[in-house]
This record gives C-alpha cells, structure tokens and sequence, in this order.
C-alpha cells in the first residue's frame, strides 16, 4: 500500500461516527403540540410551556419513542390514543385530562409518572400502560389480547373490569372494583390485592353472543394476594374459577354459581 493510500485509511477510521442529539420541542398551544407531534423522533421530548386544550383527540400512529413533559402545565384532551408500536412517556401525567385512554398493536407503550385519570382505558394486543401512582378509571378497564399494566406504588381504581376475547391479563398492582367480566377463556392474573369499598365484588364470566349473554365457564381470576370487602359486601363468583393465593374477607361470606373457588388462605365472614 502506498503512503497516500495508507494516510487515507487511517483518516477514514479516525472520523467518528456522530449520533443525532435529542431535541426538545416547546409548545404552548393546540397547533405547536400538532406540529411536533407530527416531527418529534425517537429519544425527543415535547414541552409544555403553557396549559393547552386540545379539540381533537391526542393520538400517536407513528412507531416512535419520546416524552411528553407538562412541566405542571394543564393538557386537556377528550381522548388518549397511542398505536402502532409508539412508545410514549408522560412526566407529569398528573396534569393531564382526558376521558378515554386508548393502547393498540403489538408493542405500543405509554408510560404515566405520577398516575393518570380517565373514564375508560382500553388495552388492545400486546400493549402496555405502566403508571407510577393511581389509576382512576370512573367507567371501565378493558382488555383485549394479551395485556398488562403494572402499577408502581399505587392502585387501579376501576368501576368495572372488562376482559374480552380470550385474553391473557397481567396487572402487577391491586385492584379496587366492584364488577369483574371475563369472557370465554379469558385469564385475568392479579399480583396484588383485590378489594371492593363500594359493596359486594361480582366476579361474572360471560360471554357475549349475538342473543346477549351466555354462561362462559372457562374464563380465571388469579390473585396472588387477597380478595376484601371493606364494610358490608359479599364475595360472589359465577361460571368461573377463582384462585386466591392469600386470603378472602367478607363480611357476608363467598357465594359460588357453576364455580370452582380455590383458597389457599383464609375466609373470613361474619354471616
């Protein structure tokens, strides 16, 4: 090799390579968070600089990981809705408003720091919410395919639990509710607690047919901690099999309808 070929091939391995820096896109009204939403990149972080409230849906289509920060500015949308394997974290989802929360496709992610509160949240083929507080859900939690949620130092706080169309469901956390659905073959695991403060806990799995409910017999409710009933309230479990790795508290007792209930604690009543 000659000496200039030689000066060559050392210069080329001495440039380094260079890798695109993170950018931050400050937004302070509808149509600035509109356009970034529209050109931030995986690593990127929109800001808010001002409360903003939104007259269409929040919603995230692109396969792309970034951050939304409020900086304890107000977001204000009637609707949530990340898909296609987008990956999105909330600092500050505190501040965050909105009536649905919607998580579609295989590896779409949203992550809230400091807990969210929605009416619905629905969960749809391997999706994920993580949030690191509470979840308030004053209408439903829905599941389809094979979801989880993991709740870091808080609860989930549902009206109702609705599982479809033979999920698997994970949720590392306690669940406060008072109705739980499950369809045909549908899992629901729970690495946590399980309680009811409004009355009795209805455990119902059931299927929906073109001429409206059916008795499903195969759906399962997995809890790897306990059930109970604060105040007065029953434990009631129909066309399902209930496994409880801890212990059952009901003042009214557990009733079981075409059911299989496994108890490796205690139950605790006093009717």
């Amino acid at each position: 090799m000659s000496l200039s070929l030689l000066a060559i091939a050392v210069m080329s391995f001495a440039i380094p390579m260079t890798v695109s820096a993170a950018t931050d896109y400050p937004v302070s009204n509808e149509a600035g968070l509109e356009a970034a939403l529209s050109s931030v990149g995986n690593g990127d972080t929109i800001v808010l600089t001002n409360d903003i409230r939104l007259t269409y849906p929040l919603t995230i289509e692109r396969d792309v990981s970034f951050t939304i920060d409020t900086k304890n500015y107000q977001l204000d949308c009637r609707q949530v809705s990340i898909k296609n394997g987008s990956e999105v974290f909330v600092k500050g989802s505190n501040n965050l408003t909105t009536k649905d929360v919607y998580v579609f496709g295989i590896g779409t992610k949203i992550t809230f720091d400091s807990g969210v509160v929605s009416e619905t949240i629905a969960l749809s083929g391997d999706t994920e919410i993580i949030v690191n507080g509470d979840v308030i859900v004053t209408d439903f939690l829905g599941f389809k395919g094979n979801s989880t949620i993991t709740v870091n130092g808080g609860s989930i706080f549902p009206a109702e639990v609705v599982v479809k169309d033979n999920s698997i469901i994970m949720v590392n956390g306690n669940i406060f509710s008072t109705k739980f659905y499950l369809d045909d073959d549908s899992e629901v695991v729970v690495n946590g607690d399980v309680g009811s403060t409004g009355g009795s806990l209805s455990i119902n799995g059931m299927k929906i047919s073109d001429n409206g409910w059916r008795i499903s017999e195969r759906s399962k409710l997995i809890v790897n901690g306990n059930i109970f009933i604060i105040g007065l309230g029953q434990v009631e479990v129909q066309n399902s099999t209930v496994t409880v790795n801890g212990n059952i508290t009901a003042q009214w007792g557990v009733f079981a309808n075409n059911s299989m209930i496994m108890v490796n604690g205690n139950i605790t009543a006093d009717a």
